[in-house]
């Protein structure tokens, strides 16, 4: 079965490279051999921030990749609590929601009181204290000790 893993998170706490360290896994498993995987980054898309909101246009391309019997795996702030909550009831066992969260600095001019955290049915990485490293590997087990990979 194909999945969305959707990472989300305030900016600069890690999403994009937990992000590319898991598609490069569900790319090299055997057990997905034959099939695609694909990343999308917020970053890669500038054109489309200024079409409107990102957070939908990127959720209508993973629902057509998904569809299309591929894995993606999305890094975006998505900051509307609501907009990720009616997308994972849509796809309901398709996506899992991933919530990055860490005291680091945030890089650039960003409202942090926009952002909203996930409240139900999301994987947590807290990544305070712990390298990137670290937070990877509590990421692929609390994933595979779930049953959610």
């Amino acid at each position: 079965m194909s999945k969305i893993y959707w990472f989300t998170g305030l900016p600069n706490q890690g999403k994009t490279e937990l992000a590319k360290k898991l598609h490069t896994l569900l790319k090299t498993e055997r057990r997905n051999w034959r099939k695609s995987v694909f990343h999308l980054d917020e970053k890669d898309f500038p054109d489309l921030s200024h079409q409107g909101d990102i957070t939908f246009q990127i959720q209508t391309i993973s629902e057509y990749l998904v569809k299309s019997e591929c894995d993606v795996v999305v890094s975006t702030i998505s900051p509307y609590r609501e907009d990720r909550e009616m997308f994972k009831r849509e796809l309901d066992s398709k996506i899992e929601e991933i919530y990055i969260d860490s005291s680091r600095p945030i890089k650039r001019d960003y409202d942090v009181d926009e952002y909203e955290e996930p409240l139900e049915h999301f994987t947590h990485i807290e990544g305070d204290g712990k390298g990137i490293e670290d937070c990877y590997n509590e990421l692929i087990n609390k994933l595979i000790s779930e049953n959610k990979i």
